[in-house]
Order: C-alpha cells, then sequence, then structure tokens
C-alpha cells in the first residue's frame, strides 16, 4: 500500500512539474507574440518613413 503512495506521490509531482513546464511555455509564447507584434510594427514604421522622404524628394523636383 504504501508503494501504491509512493508512486501517486510520484505521479503528482511529474505532473506539478508538467504543469509548471506547461505555464513557462505559455508565458514563452505570449512573449514572441508580443514581440512579433512589435516588429512588425517597426517594419511597417521603417517602410512609411522610407516612403516619405520619396515623396519630398519627388516634391523638392517638381518645385525645383
Amino acid at each position: 500500500m504504501e508503494k501504491i503512495r509512493d508512486n501517486q506521490y510520484s505521479l503528482y509531482e511529474v505532473l506539478k512539474d508538467v504543469n509548471r513546464t506547461i505555464k513557462t511555455l505559455s508565458e514563452e509564447a505570449r512573449k514572441l507574440n508580443d514581440t512579433s507584434k512589435l516588429t512588425q510594427y517597426y517594419t511597417e514604421t521603417a517602410a512609411k518613413a522610407a516612403e516619405a522622404s520619396k515623396i519630398v524628394y519627388a516634391y523638392t523636383r517638381e518645385i525645383g
């Protein structure tokens, strides 16, 4: 009977570790998702900034 209790306790500890690992992986996935969104934002902003200089150049050529 004691051996069964030991095995149940061991299984409980394993499940706790699995649960902790799942939480950690979920947190890391959330961070990666946030980083991905931030990277996309900066990429779009950089593209807009690059277009702005082209617009200014074209405008100054038309004036000049």
